[in-house]
């Protein structure tokens, strides 16, 4: 796909999935592996192709169109494990919020909670967000020690990913 290509969001996303199946990971510029939490960036490089790279490679694209998080699959991480176990307990639900655990969103001051979206049985998007209150001057404060309950009145703010059907 040229980069001269007028293009709308619609027609990049075939292009951007396409990528992923074919090595969504590993560094489409030098071959690094991805690691978990790295962040990769899809754009087009000189020859007008449509890569996807990490951090290591950022220089060689022209343009950048997509920026990511990179999830390893079976990180063997403890969030994946009682991700997995809840899931599996609850196989009606394809969605669940739950705290955010302590080593989960490394170098993101306030994830404080993660919304997890469940594919497949191994497949499962997460999505880190903060919970926010508007205060009665109209500004917002962060939640201290607040139940998961009580973001049913909260205001989301989302900070990292995209959850798409």
């Amino acid at each position: 796909m040229a980069a001269s290509d007028k293009v709308d969001a619609r027609k990049l996303k075939p292009w951007i999935v396409r990528l992923t199946r074919e090595d969504g990971d590993h560094c489409q510029g030098c071959g690094r592996a991805f690691q978990n939490l790295d962040v990769s960036i899809v754009g087009y490089d000189a020859a007008r192709h449509l890569l996807i790279v990490g951090k290591c490679c950022v220089d060689r694209l022209l343009s950048a169109v997509a920026v990511s998080l990179y999830i390893a699959v079976n990180s063997n991480k403890p969030w994946s494990e009682d991700d997995r176990v809840w899931f599996a307990g609850h196989p009606e639900r394809a969605h669940r919020l739950r705290r955010a655990y302590h080593t989960e969103w490394p170098g993101m001051a306030g994830m404080r909670y993660t919304v997890v979206r469940h594919q497949a049985p191994g497949r499962r998007h997460r999505l880190g967000v903060v919970a926010c209150r508007r205060t009665a001057a109209g500004g917002r404060r962060s939640f201290g020690g607040e139940s998961l309950g009580d973001l049913s009145t909260a205001r989301l703010n989302v900070l990292k990913g995209m959850f798409e059907a």
